[in-house]
């Protein structure tokens, strides 16, 4: 078994492109609870990777979830022989894995428990970001916001404190970071100048759930101010990474990268995402673009995306009704939906794929019916597939305090919506209902939730034990 990992992580190194290979005096691994396919698509283990290689003396390694073994991928390093083990959590159910993680390596979970021999448990990403408070009996500290100025200056309370305890005190004192048993509070830190770093990929590899592609961060933040999203309250304000710089960062993997992704969370809202578009094209660059708007759309961006290759529109019109629309403050009305769908057909996209939400605050069964009805018609321009998902409330938002709807009522807005659909020969797939309820208390969850989060670790991480979990500790 031993002899097949190591043959594992050297052939996974031989087909990557960018691997850095460094031995410093301060080492840091850099941790993802998903495996290299999907870990490896974070624009964050990139960032993060390629600034704490570039500074003298230290030596930063990756780990890509695995069953069988915590090993770093470059070094093949145990977690013991780093001083710090940093942990990117981009989502509420990251927590299991980042548990597991811990155990796997030999590490106590719970804070308390670990010792001055112990690398420190340094956690970020943007669930802590949003909620940090569940992870507290876990983590040493918590970065709180984006992480870019923050490596240096935790690279710099490493070199200066004598021992764990010490550099721990070092930490609570940089604006960014919580330690959970020194701090009362938080700081988020935000960059604001993108043009400052570089917001690329650092590797690229055809393992990767998107296969040899480079992706490209080209905005950070919102000013849309939909109801529902943590974007608005805790990664703004909205700033643009300059066309000069996303097409310096673009041309690296030009010949190398199968394509480009641009990505950010409202990449349609870029000030000069034609010229950007039209720069791409005029390179020979095939590109793709996430979170595109509806209300957003350029129809000659378009032409150079469909010039790409690119065959799939996909937008978020999230509900069908007025009144929701109203509710989530997000207006994407039929005639919007019409023309962006129309645009991308002129253009030559062969299909869309629509997202929904279920669940939300006062939607009765005649919304639900129709997401239907509104999906026949589009279906007319372009083949369909929808994606929906339970509206989850998170923290931060103005929807925040309202209830999760009860499981067996988002169950029977699920079988309207498979009947429906079915029989309109349009496909549709369907996020969980219990991971979006577990989703709901990790985001909301005060310190306590850390107690179910370990209840529920330890036995299993079966829904049953989140609900029993919950139970014995909220009531």
């Amino acid at each position: 078994m031993e002899r097949y990992l190591i043959r594992a992580r050297r052939e996974l190194l031989e087909k990557e492109k960018g691997t850095i290979y460094k031995t410093g005096k301060w080492r840091i691994l850099l941790i993802s609870p998903l495996s290299y396919p999907a870990g490896s698509t974070s624009l964050a283990m990139h960032i993060l990777y390629r600034e704490w290689n570039r500074l003298d003396d230290v030596s930063c390694e990756r780990y890509f979830f695995k069953e069988e073994e915590v090993r770093s991928l470059e070094g093949d390093r145990q977690p013991s022989e780093f001083h710090i083990l940093a942990f990117t959590l981009s989502y509420e159910l990251d927590c299991l894995k980042f548990l597991k993680i811990l155990e796997m390596s030999g590490i106590p979970l719970l804070r308390e428990e670990r010792g001055e021999q112990h690398p420190i448990v340094l956690i970020g990403g943007a669930y802590p970001t949003i909620n940090p408070h569940p992870l507290s009996k876990f983590a040493d500290a918590i970065a709180i916001g984006d992480g870019e100025e923050l490596v240096r200056e935790i690279v710099n309370a490493l070199k200066e404190g004598k021992g764990k305890r010490e550099t721990i005190e070092l930490l609570k004192d940089i604006d960014g970071i919580y330690v959970p048993y020194l701090c009362k509070g938080y700081k988020r830190r935000w960059l604001r100048d993108l043009n400052v770093y570089d917001g690329s990929s650092q590797f690229i590899s055809p393992l990767s759930e998107f296969p040899s592609t480079a992706f490209v961060e080209i905005s950070r933040g919102c000013n849309r101010g939909c109801a529902f999203c943590v974007i608005p309250a805790f990664f703004s304000p909205y700033r643009e990474r300059s066309v000069e710089k996303i097409l310096e960062q673009a041309l690296k993997w030009k010949g190398v990268a199968r394509k480009v992704g641009l990505v950010g969370a409202a990449t349609s809202d870029h000030s000069a995402l034609r010229e950007i578009g039209k720069a791409l094209y005029q390179e020979g660059i095939p590109f793709s673009a996430a979170s595109l708007r509806a209300d957003a759309l350029e129809e000659e961006f378009l032409q150079y995306l469909a010039k790409s290759g690119e065959m799939t529109v996909t937008l978020a019109p999230e509900v069908a009704t007025p009144p929701l629309r109203k509710l989530i403050r997000k207006w994407i009305d039929e005639e919007v939906l019409r023309e962006a769908l129309e645009k991308a057909k002129r253009v030559g996209f062969k299909r869309a794929r629509l997202y929904f939400m279920i669940g939300l605050p006062g939607e009765g069964m005649d919304d639900v019916q129709a997401i239907v009805e509104l999906a026949e018609r589009m279906a007319k321009i372009l083949p369909l597939h929808l994606s929906v998902a339970p509206f989850v409330p998170k923290p931060g938002t103005p929807l925040a305090s309202y209830p999760m709807e009860k499981e067996e009522v988002l169950r029977k807005k699920v079988r309207v919506l498979q009947s429906g659909l079915k029989k309109k020969g349009i496909g549709v797939s369907f996020e969980s209902i219990r991971s979006g309820i577990i989703q709901w208390w990790l985001a909301q969850g005060d310190e306590r939730m850390g107690d179910v989060l370990l209840y529920a670790y330890k036995r299993g991480g079966s829904f049953s034990a989140w609900k029993k979990g919950y139970e014995k500790v909220y009531g």
